[in-house]
């Protein structure tokens, strides 16, 4: 028997590559995927503005990529003797304007080329909550621990949600024609919006995507949020908070993921680069046996394997492991 309900995979065309690159970006849930991507030798860009939880936010972002310098407008202000931007996290915040106006600007035009050559953009919708400055007429990424006074907390609806990125995925597909981009729900609970809201507010990005997708070719739905809470409903699934999927959880989605977008000789090539990743990481009791060196010489040639039978780069660890 089947103790548990599962949810039916996308049967998808489309097929994710070694070569290919990825640029994921949204809540800490986008990271978790974005992470597991990287560890098994993808190409991705992950989250390069620090974490985005709402659809505006992430939207803007994207415009700004998009841009590039026509609009350098990147809402910078100063606040406990630093700089900070309310679009970026507070890794980009500086000791002067002039630094971290170079450091966002540096990092679009980066950010911007990598998504101009990207063959998949992943977006996680976290929220439908979003915070604005009370004076201000503009949706902030990050609060940096600014006083609650200073915002005002409006939820998007479904209609606004779809018409930003019926508007935004034209612009991408502009810019760059070969994307694909798949979206997901964040599964992880925001709580602290209370139980209730937090409900209403993961149906409206779930019914504005549905719709979206319906409306733009190229765009993909893949359900992890469905997945964690029915698939992986029980608590064991979670972290200490009891709202975070925890790393069974996220290595479950990320075999599902897997089984959606891959093709067979990539599902293949990762069981080698689990092995590998594995013997990288052997910690040897002495490091100076014989032992231990045939096992350095057993990776390197596994390394070489690899790259000529699915096209993978291993030349930095090579060289890394030659130098042991």
């Amino acid at each position: 028997m089947n103790f548990r309900t599962e949810v039916p995979l996308p049967k998808s065309a489309l097929k994710i590559d070694f070569q290919d690159k990825i640029l994921s970006l949204g809540s800490c849930f986008a990271s978790n995927i974005a992470d597991k991507l990287s560890s098994q030798k993808f190409s991705v860009c992950n989250n390069p503005f620090g974490v985005l939880f709402n659809p505006v936010s992430i939207k803007n972002n994207i415009q700004l990529l998009i841009n590039n310098i026509i609009e350098p407008d990147f809402k910078i202000f100063e606040y406990n003797n630093l700089w900070h931007s309310w679009f970026f996290h507070e890794n980009f915040s500086t000791n002067t304007q002039s630094e971290i106006e170079t450091k966002i600007q540096d990092t679009i035009t980066s950010v911007g080329s990598y998504l101009k050559e990207a063959k998949i953009l992943i977006i996680t919708f976290g929220t439908a909550y979003t915070y604005s400055l009370k004076n201000e007429d503009f949706v902030v990424s990050n609060c940096h621990k600014a006083p609650t006074a200073w915002f005002k907390k409006d939820r998007l609806t479904i209609t606004e949600i779809i018409d930003f990125y019926n508007d935004i995925i034209l612009k991408i597909q502009d810019y760059n024609p070969e994307i694909e981009i798949i979206f997901t729900v964040s599964p992880i609970r925001h709580w602290a919006d209370g139980a209730h809201e937090n409900q209403l507010s993961k149906s409206i990005l779930l019914l504005a995507i549905d719709e979206i997708i319906k409306q733009n070719a190229k765009t993909h739905y893949f359900p992890a949020y469905e997945i964690v809470l029915d698939e992986l409903r029980d608590y064991r699934f979670y972290a200490e908070d009891m709202l975070h999927p925890n790393n069974v959880s996220i290595n479950y989605i990320w075999e599902l993921f897997s089984k959606s977008y891959f093709s067979e000789k990539t599902q293949k090539a990762l069981i080698s680069i689990e092995k590998i990743n594995k013997s990288i990481l052997h910690k040897p009791f002495f490091p100076t046996s014989d032992a231990y060196k045939k096992h350095i010489a057993a990776t390197v040639e596994h390394c070489k394997q690899a790259q000529k039978d699915f096209g993978i780069d291993y030349q930095k660890e090579i060289e890394l492991l030659k130098k042991i």
